[in-house]
């Protein structure tokens, strides 16, 4: 009898810590910023090419950049593209820094690391901020 109330506590408690930590989870994730994206890469020996990330974005959305860049040898120019090609925004190169931006246009939007004979790294990061 002793054993089977011993079972029914301990079965009755893991049935509840799941519930208890998923309710408590639920709340630390509200304050949580949205990440859109991220891009980087380390480039040792001279190379070209184009890293491009994508997202869509709404009239009034507030989006914070995150970006850092050295620029060894050759050419880098990170943008923000709207469609049809409109460039948003040029990162500055050989710095870090943040951006915030307000989306004045729904829509889909880029993010592009574009490189020729390069050699260096970068670092971006795209949060939609609430």
């Amino acid at each position: 009898m002793k054993v089977y109330k011993i079972l029914s506590i301990t079965l009755v408690i893991f049935l509840l810590i799941p519930f208890t930590a998923g309710c408590s989870s639920f709340k630390a994730t509200k304050g949580m910023i949205p990440s859109l994206g991220c891009m980087k890469d380390d480039i040792k020996h001279k190379s070209s090419s184009n890293s491009v990330i994508t997202f869509d974005l709404k009239k009034g959305d507030k989006v914070k950049f995150i970006y850092d860049s050295n620029v060894k040898e050759g050419e880098l120019k990170i943008q923000l593209i709207r469609s049809k090609n409109e460039v948003i925004q040029n990162f500055p190169i050989n710095k870090s820094g943040t951006k915030e931006l307000v989306i004045d246009k729904d829509g889909g939007y880029r993010l592009s690391a574009n490189y020729d004979n390069f050699i260096g790294n970068y670092n971006m990061n795209v949060n939609k901020v609430k």
